[in-house]
C-alpha cells in the first residue's frame, strides 16, 4: 500500500521535542512507503527518504511512485534544511547525484521492534511449516529477488542439503511466483508463500527460521536483517542491502545475480558452528544498539540543530511557508 507524503508541523521546539516517540511511531510507518517523509520545525524544512529506487530504478516500481518521485523529491530535497536517510550508502547516492550536498545529510540508521528476540520456550511458529526452513520476508515483488533464492535452495538440494523455503510477505507489483516456474518443479515439496502474515506472528517465523535469506537487487536498508539478528538468526543478504554491511561479522553477503554465492554463503549459514554461536550471542546487543528509541533520539538530534539554525533561503516560500513542490 501506498501512504501520502507526510507532513509533520510543529510551532515550537518544545512541541516537536515532545514529540519524539510519535516520531518513532512515523518511522515505522514510513516502511510500508517509499516516499519523503517532510518535517517542519520553527520554519525549517526538513525530509526523510529511504532510498532513491524509483529513480534509479523505474522498472522495479509502480509508475504513479515513479511519478510523484519525479516531481516532488528532486525539489523537496534542493529546498530542504536537513535531509535524513537511513543508511550511508543512500547519502552517498545523493552526494554523487548532486541532489544534496554531504552536510545537509544525516544518517539515522532504523530500529528494530522488542518484541524481535530470541525464540523463548512458549514461542511456537505457525504449523505446516518445513523444518528446517530459511526465510524470505518482504514485498512479493521483483526487486526481492526471490526467484534467484530459489535457485540457491535448488542447488543447495542438489548437493545434499535438506531445507525448506519459507517466503512471507504482502503482494507487491508485477510479483510472479517462482512455483510456476518448471526449473523449481522440484521445490514445490517443502516450500511455502504466506501472504500477509499479521506483524505479530512475525518474531516466531523468523526464531523458527534455520537462516534468513535477503537477496535484493537494491534496499535503502533492509530491516529484516536488523529483525533476524535480534531473533538470533543468521542472515545471508545481497551486496545491495545496507544493513548488512553494519555486521560484516554476523551476515554473510553474496551479489544477488549470483545464486551460487547465495547458495554457498546459505550452506554455511546453516552448518557454521562458531557463526551461528556468535550470532545467537549477540542477539540481545543487535536489539539493544538499534532500537527505535535510539532512531527517534537521533532524530531529534536533527530536528535540535535545525530549530538552532536559520533556515535556508530556498527552504522556504515568503511567509515562512515550506516550500512544498507541486503535485
Amino acid at each position: 500500500m501506498t501512504m501520502p507524503t507526510t507532513v509533520v508541523a510543529a510551532t515550537d521546539f518544545s512541541e516537536c521535542a515532545s514529540h519524539a516517540a510519535h516520531r518513532a511511531a512515523l518511522l515505522a510507518a514510513q516502511l510500508r512507503t517509499t516516499l519523503t517523509l517532510l518535517h517542519v520545525v520553527n520554519r525549517s524544512f526538513l525530509a526523510t527518504l529511504h532510498d532513491l529506487g524509483p529513480v534509479q530504478h523505474p522498472e522495479w516500481h509502480r509508475p504513479p511512485t515513479v511519478l510523484r518521485y519525479r516531481l516532488l523529491h528532486r525539489r523537496a530535497l534542493a529546498r530542504a534544511d536537513a535531509v535524513i536517510v537511513d543508511a550511508a550508502a543512500t547519502r552517498d547516492e545523493l552526494v554523487a547525484a548532486s541532489l544534496v550536498e554531504s552536510a545537509r545529510v544525516t544518517v539515522v540508521p532504523l530500529g528494530v521492534a522488542p518484541r524481535f528476540r530470541p525464540a523463548a520456550g512458549g514461542d511456537l511458529a505457525r504449523p505446516g511449516l518445513p523444518t528446517p526452513y530459511v526465510l524470505s520476508l518482504g514485498v512479493l515483488e521483483p526487486r526481492k529477488n526471490v526467484a534467484a533464492l530459489f535457485e540457491a535452495v535448488r542447488l543447495l538440494r542438489e548437493r545434499g542439503t535438506r531445507v525448506g523455503l519459507v517466503v512471507a510477505g504482502h503482494g507487491g507489483w508485477r510479483w510472479r511466483d517462482p512455483r510456476r516456474d518448471p526449473r523449481f518443479a522440484g521445490l514445490l515439496d517443502g516450500t511455502v508463500v504466506l501472504r500477509d502474515v499479521p506483524d505479530d506472528e512475525l518474531p516466531a517465523l523468523y526464531a523458527g527460521a534455520a537462516a534468513v535469506a535477503y537477496p535484493s537487487l537494491g534496499e535503502g536498508f533492509g530491516l529484516p536483517v536488523l529483525e533476524a539478528l535480534a531473533c538470533g538468526v543468521p542472515v545471508v543478504a545481497s551486496t545491495r542491502v545496507p544493513a548488512a554491511g553494519l555486521f560484516p561479522d554476523l551476515v554473510l553477503r553474496a551479489e544477488p545475480d549470483a545464486p551460487a554465492q547465495l547458495a554457498d554463503a546459505l550452506h554455511r549459514a546453516l552448518h557454521d558452528v562458531e557463526l551461528r554461536r556468535r550470532v545467537a550471542e549477540r542477539a540481545s546487543q543487535v536489539a539493544r544498539d538499534y532500537s527505535w528509541d535510539r532512531t527517534a533520539l537521533e532524530t531529534l538530534a536533527v530536528y535540535r540543530r535545525a530549530a538552532a539554525s536559520p533556515a535556508r533561503e530556498s527552504a522556504a516560500e515568503p511567509g515562512g511557508r515550506p516550500a512544498l513542490a507541486e503535485s
